[in-house]
């Protein structure tokens, strides 16, 4: 009976070897699988980290743009307060405006010094002050002295 036994499982020993699965086979596609979805998340880690770095350089080019543009202001405003400070030397009458002789005196300045801040008002950068360019001018008000009768009150 031992006998017969042990031939019908030699028998169909061959038949098992085909139909079971060969081994390591199964664990060996597992570890394919797991790697190839390591790899993709690699990918989209570096896709991302890529993505941030871009959006950061983008953000820091935007950042230095305006603060150029926020210098390139303050210069300006600066030019201009300059030139009016200047020009409001040139107001003998304190009228506001540049007027009469004192277009005289302003053009003679500019001339003097092509370059100072009154060739701000320059638009035309012909060297002298024509009158449209004159009438963009407008002067701060004059600083005026404190009133006598003020200063008398505290006595």
């Amino acid at each position: 009976m031992k006998a017969k036994l042990l031939l019908a499982t030699l028998a169909l020993l061959p038949l098992l070897a085909q139909s079971a699965p060969k081994p390591g086979s199964e664990n060996d596609d597992a570890q394919r699988a797991r790697a190839a979805a390591a790899k993709a998340r690699e990918a989209d880690q570096k896709r991302e980290q890529q993505q941030r770095e871009a959006n950061q350089r983008r953000r820091q080019a935007e950042q230095a743009r305006l603060e150029a543009e926020r210098r390139q202001e303050a210069e300006l405003k600066r030019r201009e307060t300059a030139a009016l400070n200047a020009a409001t030397k040139f107001d003998t009458d304190n009228s506001r405006s540049i007027d009469g002789d004192e277009i005289d005196a302003v053009n003679a300045a500019l001339k003097a010094a092509p370059n100072g801040p009154l060739s701000f008002f320059d638009r035309n950068h012909n060297g002298r002050l024509d009158k449209a360019e004159l009438a963009t001018i407008k002067l701060p008000p004059h600083k005026t002295a404190p009133a006598e009768s003020s200063r008398s009150k505290g006595s």
